[in-house]
């Protein structure tokens, strides 16, 4: 309880501030008693962060390893089970089949959250002037509230005054003397472990919390094709332990994960295509086109006998030479805009060939420093520079590939097959460079497992969130010319702002506690 109630205390409160008082003020000046505007009024608004919370704490229950297995005794549960099988029995088939049970009772709360939820809408936020709160006098009532709260915070100020205490102190148990050498180890031998963990959470933090609203954003404003499979698989990366998705992703990555990256890169590529043109056939051939033109710009480094920095550098021409095209034929109103976005690219590919003349030397340099302190810090100082300056080509391919569909709508329609040609090659050059996406052994893997992890907070809180704003908010934006980008960066998202940064807390405190 005292592990995963904070998440949902943090999706419900940012709904209880959104409910419009007027509705409960209605209610109280037709004689109803509070308990009864509670019960008939303010709860069921407050259903889909409830169905929410539920699923996302019977989830992260069901998945959590390090609790049971430290508490549990002889106690055995599922997630136990499953790291006993790889890391006592070493068999992996046993612990993939329990991993497949572990999906099923998911799978069965993910339905009928879903079909509780949708029998109703729960709109509270309108667009227009809301009243302020109902104030609680009544002493029963509030004292019975102070209570509940109080042994709840009595709880959690228990746990962590045992473990201040038990870091104070030399033997906890046996000889209480105040020792401070903990710490010292601490900050000695762990200084690299606590400089990694705080910035690889802090990198993954904002991905999962993006990645998390936008996620959202589709399954409760856009209607598709596998809109539901895209909700139940964004729970997934809590349902099962993380020893299960560290082994998994330990499999998919040690090798490039080909057919993965191109099914990647045609979804992205194909979202272009679809923009760049409205006739089917051309789609076809656009993706195509872009994909071989990619493999033979691949080609040149040793038709040419240049070196990667050189190949890096003939890219980062075509997209500067690309950016002075789409300025002249893009929209009077977003040329600076797609000019710097173009030229951003161009950039990027400059300093990661640039980036080794200062991550060198200030490793070199960390490594002179008297003391391990400064000299651990200055030396992961610069690896994690290298983290954004020297990402994986593929990665970059399908950051700037993503970046192109924006390029593209803004230019005009006649040259739009011509600019999506050029990004899609360029992009898919640098997609299938190399060994696309083998990752082991990189920050990213970890980054990457950190953000699946704790996408499902994500998402259920911010679809908690759109689930009480009316779409005629966002409708009155789209009718006054405003695109699909500028109206969730404008519209939506200050108003789910809340989710968003429960999201982005929990995120954080789950990466930096991550047990597996």
């Amino acid at each position: 309880i005292i592990t995963f109630f904070p998440v949902a205390y943090l999706i419900i409160r940012a709904m209880l501030e959104r409910i419009d008082a007027s509705m409960e003020e209605a209610a109280l000046s037709l004689g109803a008693s509070k308990f009864h505007i509670f019960r008939t009024v303010t709860l069921p608004l407050l259903v889909p962060g409830l169905a929410g919370s539920f699923l996302l704490l019977f989830v992260e229950s069901l998945a959590d390893l390090g609790n049971p297995l430290i508490l549990g005794g002889n106690a055995t549960v599922l997630s136990t089970e499953i790291f006993l099988a790889i890391n006592g029995q070493y068999d992996q088939q046993k612990a993939a089949a329990l991993s497949v049970v572990l999906l099923i009772p998911t799978l069965t709360v993910f339905v009928l959250q879903r079909y509780y939820v949708s029998r109703r809408s729960y709109v509270a936020v309108t667009g227009k002037p809301t009243t302020g709160q109902i104030t609680v006098k009544e002493p029963a009532i509030r004292w019975t509230f102070i209570v509940v709260t109080a042994l709840m915070l009595v709880l959690i100020l228990a746990l962590y005054l045992s473990i201040l205490l038990g870091s104070l102190t030399r033997v906890w148990g046996i000889d209480y003397t105040l020792d401070t050498s903990h710490y010292g180890a601490a900050f000695g031998r762990g200084l690299n472990a606590i400089l990694s963990t705080t910035f690889l959470a802090a990198v993954a933090t904002p991905i999962a919390g993006l990645a998390g609203m936008v996620i959202a954003f589709m399954v409760v404003r856009r209607a598709f094709v596998g809109k539901q499979t895209l909700d139940f698989i964004s729970n997934l990366g809590g349902a099962v332990p993380g020893t299960i998705l560290g082994i998994g992703y330990i499999v998919a990555f040690i090798g490039s994960p080909t057919v993965a990256v191109l099914i990647v890169y045609l979804a992205l590529g194909g979202y272009l295509a679809v923009n760049a043109t409205s006739r089917r056939w051309l789609q076809i051939v656009l993706l195509v086109a872009g994909i071989l033109a990619g493999y033979g710009i691949n080609w040149l480094p040793y038709l040419l006998n240049l070196t990667e920095d050189g190949w890096r550098y003939l890219l980062a021409g075509g997209f500067l030479l690309t950016a002075f095209l789409a300025q002249l034929w893009s929209a009077p109103g977003q040329r600076r805009r797609i000019f710097w976005m173009l030229a951003g690219m161009a950039v990027m590919l400059v300093v990661y060939n640039l980036s080794p003349l200062v991550t060198e030397p200030l490793s070199r340099w960390g490594r002179t420093l008297p003391g391990l302190t400064w000299s651990k810090v200055v030396t992961r100082l610069s690896s994690f520079i290298s983290v954004f300056t020297q990402p994986t080509m593929t990665i970059l391919g399908f950051t700037f590939l993503a970046m192109s569909v924006f390029v593209v709508l803004q230019i005009a329609q006649r040259f739009r097959f011509i600019i999506a040609f050029i990004l899609l090659a360029l992009c898919a050059s640098l997609t299938f460079f190399g060994t696309p996406l083998a990752l082991i052994g990189t920050p990213y893997i970890i980054i990457a497992a950190y953000a699946v992890r704790s996408l499902p907070a994500s998402v259920r809180a911010g679809v908690a969130a759109l689930q009480q704003i009316d779409p005629s908010i966002e409708e009155a934006s789209n009718s006054l010319g405003a695109d699909a980008q500028y109206t969730f960066r404008n519209v939506t998202l200050p108003l789910i702002l809340p989710a968003f940064i429960a999201g982005l807390i929990f995120a954080f405190a789950r990466h930096m506690t991550s047990l597996s």
